[in-house]
């Protein structure tokens, strides 16, 4: 429950202008989501390297942005997989 609260306070940060809170907060919220591996987890990591990359591209740093995304997994989720 802890990376959800950092996640949506660096959700504010971004909103609130301040990068490096924000930047700060998503790394403690995938740090935090680490300890468990469910496909719930898994997604929410996926996300917050999507929000990370979004920081990044905000501060014109597509280096970054790209390195985040790359970190994305390549495969869909099983629930995605299950539907099809």
């Amino acid at each position: 429950m802890r990376a959800v609260e950092h996640n949506r306070l660096a959700k504010a940060a971004v909103l609130a202008k301040a990068p490096t809170l924000a930047h700060d907060q998503f790394v403690i919220a995938t740090v935090a989501r680490l300890c468990s591996r469910t496909e719930v987890t898994r997604n929410y990591r996926a996300g917050i390297k999507i929000d990370l990359a979004k920081l990044a591209a905000e501060e014109n740093d597509s280096r970054a942005a790209f390195r985040y995304l790359a970190e994305l997994p390549l495969r869909p989720p099983k629930s995605l997989i299950t539907i099809c």
